[in-house]
């Protein structure tokens, strides 16, 4: 595997193992969480690996367009994939919504992360987690109505 795909996998480990939960709800609400609710380990480490969070305030009003446009297509018989799905925040929303998804990622400890997500939310039946290099997918074309980085895959 590439240098820089094992320095990603390296990375979301080391974040995945500090914070519980959904990484993006931290993301975005940071300053209305207690973070005694969303980190494991300690304040400290939770500083040194999330310094960034003080920037991330402006991906509020691009997370509100994702789920408006979730919540436009997201319905039964419609096939969602949660690409670089993290702890599967996107592909779970779908889900809620009524959607079959799939969602992939290239850590393990997030795939791990969104199957627990889904299995606490009963979304495990509409939801299937796998790693998976989304550089090297194995998907037939046209599988998927939609993907959740908003990008439309087929029109079926």
């Amino acid at each position: 595997m590439e240098e820089r795909k094992l320095k990603e996998i390296e990375h979301s480990k080391v974040r995945r193992e500090i914070l519980k939960g959904f990484e993006r709800e931290t993301d975005t609400s940071l300053s209305s969480l207690d973070l005694g609710d969303v980190v494991k380990t300690s304040k400290e480490d939770f500083d040194k690996h999330f310094s960034n969070m003080k920037y991330y305030s402006i991906v509020r009003l691009s997370e509100a367009f994702k789920l408006r446009f979730i919540d436009e297509r997201a319905r039964e018989n419609v096939k969602f994939l949660d690409f670089a799905c993290g702890n599967g925040e996107n592909g779970l929303y779908a889900a809620s919504r009524g959607s079959t998804v799939i969602g992939i990622d290239i850590s393990p400890e997030g795939i791990e992360n969104a199957n627990e997500n889904a299995k606490s939310m009963s979304l495990s039946n509409q939801c299937t987690f796998q790693v998976m290099d989304g550089e090297n997918m194995n998907f037939e074309s046209g599988y998927f109505e939609f993907n959740s980085n908003l990008s439309i895959l087929s029109d079926s």
